[in-house]
């Protein structure tokens, strides 16, 4: 499960960030397509952050820990 939520904010951070740059110098899609973009780079970061998160709490067997 943490694999695919580190490469589903991987894929999130590439396409907003394509986006964004591609917007900026050699588009000009508009607010929308910002405000898109940018949301796909936030929901990519917080995904990397619950998905290193979650690594951080599992166990040498890939289990969660007990506290």
């Amino acid at each position: 499960m943490v694999k695919i939520l580190e490469m589903s904010a991987i894929l999130s951070l590439v396409v907003g960030t394509t986006g964004l740059l591609t917007n900026m110098f050699f588009l000009d899609w508009g607010r929308t397509a910002t405000l898109v973009f940018a949301l796909f780079n936030v929901t990519g970061l917080v995904d990397m952050g619950i998905a290193l998160w979650l690594r951080s709490r599992m166990g040498e067997d890939g289990e969660f820990w007990e506290d």
